[in-house]
């Protein structure tokens, strides 16, 4: 496994807006089409803008819940959304049904076509929960132990990460049918993950006191492992990729500088594109299929905001 450093900030990349705040927010996704945003409070509502993203409205529909998680369609249509219960909409954020209630569910992920998805709970007696069908029902799939808290999932939902909360990570690439440990990865507390549209590209962030926000990165779906290091180190609690994988997009919650930062070459270094003064804490990320526009949230009730790049 090879080591990557940290380079310096780069503030050629620092065309951020502030659209939309404060609250405090946890969650965030953007459509792969660059046309819709939605943010979720930490205990609210899920909001939601059109391009150019200057006025939001609340899902009034999704209820007031303690949002963990958002992801959605190419389009925006479909959405997942989770908290103590799985949360799909397929037109838009109009209507909304709810499942799984009563499970402390941490990180969920959608196909671009919206139809195959998957959620993760992280409790010790959970697996992974997959949909094939638009969100309509999910079933468990997994191995003992799995008790996944993140993961993703490749477009044509055959290949399935899943990361346990406090040991490895976990594969398939028969959208479930059987399991291995990529060995590559190590025993880690990992909070995040995200990959490409193949699922050859695989991302995943740790929190652990040794290992406190390490990157890990493959371009080959696990097979060689880099390791990205910054100083100082940080928790992270979002990640995002392109659509090939290329450019990966995370953002820091602890440690200054708090910060946005960006890798154009799979994660084996990463710069600092946005720094914003104050005393909040990044929550989540994303970006467009072709990394265009980009979308960062922050927490608290006075310095949580939604941040945009395009």
């Amino acid at each position: 496994m090879r080591n990557y450093r940290y380079r310096s900030y780069d503030r050629r990349h620092s065309a951020w807006k502030k659209v939309f705040g404060p609250k405090d927010f946890s969650a965030c996704c953007i459509s792969g089409d660059k046309s819709t945003i939605y943010a979720t409070e930490v205990t609210g509502y899920i909001y939601k803008s059109l391009y150019p993203f200057t006025t939001w409205d609340p899902l009034t529909s999704a209820g007031i819940q303690s949002w963990k998680d958002i992801k959605c369609s190419l389009d925006g249509s479909v959405i997942l959304a989770v908290s103590n219960s799985i949360n799909v909409s397929t037109n838009s954020g109009d209507t909304w049904t709810e499942s799984f209630k009563f499970k402390a569910w941490k990180q969920c992920d959608v196909t671009r076509d919206g139809s195959k998805m998957v959620a993760f709970t992280g409790s010790s007696t959970e697996k992974c929960f997959k949909s094939t069908n638009f969100g309509a029902s999910f079933s468990a799939s997994g191995i003992s132990g799995m008790s996944p808290v993140a993961g993703c999932l490749s477009d044509d939902g055959a290949v399935i990460y899943a990361a346990n909360g406090n040991g490895g990570i976990y594969k398939t690439i028969n959208g479930g049918v059987g399991w291995g440990v990529l060995s590559t990865f190590p025993v880690n507390s990992w909070v995040v993950m995200d990959c490409n549209s193949t699922g050859q590209n695989v991302f995943a962030a740790s929190s652990t006191a040794s290992t406190l926000g390490y990157i890990y990165a493959s371009a080959d779906g696990g097979l060689d492992v880099n390791r990205f290091t910054d100083s100082p180190q940080h928790i992270r609690k979002g990640i995002a990729c392109s659509y090939t994988g290329v450019e990966v997009i995370t953002a820091t919650n602890t440690n200054n500088p708090i910060e946005v930062q960006v890798s154009k070459n799979t994660g084996l270094d990463f710069s600092g594109v946005f720094s914003y003064q104050g005393s909040l804490s990044f929550n989540d990320v994303g970006c467009s299929e072709d990394f265009k526009v980009l979308v960062a949230v922050s927490s608290g009730t006075t310095q949580g905001f939604v941040f945009v790049k395009y």
